[in-house]
């Protein structure tokens, strides 16, 4: 049996992959990883609420974009830190505590 060696950002894209598909975020489409030139992304989505798109650069570059009605608009948030990323998605996505969210330490400027 052959094992495939998963890089530590593909290992962590699906660790949010994970999260994504625990906590139903993947309706109607989403939570699957997929490896990019220069990224490893997971697609996230809820019913007339949210199309979103986490995009792991490096470790200590997490992409969060999301846009629709749950957020407001549009969301683009970077983070350094894998916990910080997922704390940011569990407030805004699954508590829908935005202010919770705006607590979590980002990387450069909110938008």
């Amino acid at each position: 049996m052959s094992e495939t060696k998963v890089s530590e950002r593909g290992a962590l894209a699906h660790r949010i992959a994970d999260f994504i598909n625990g906590h139903d975020l993947n309706n109607p489409f989403g939570g699957e990883v997929a490896q990019m030139k220069r990224y490893y992304g997971v697609a996230c989505s809820m019913p007339r609420g949210l199309d979103g798109d986490i995009r792991v650069y490096g470790l200590k570059f997490i992409q969060v974009l999301l846009v629709g009605p749950l957020v407001h608009g549009e969301r683009r948030e970077v983070f350094d830190r894998e916990e910080n990323a997922l704390a940011f998605l569990k407030a805004l996505l699954v508590d829908f505590d935005s202010e919770a969210a705006d607590a979590v330490p980002t990387l450069g400027t909110r938008s």
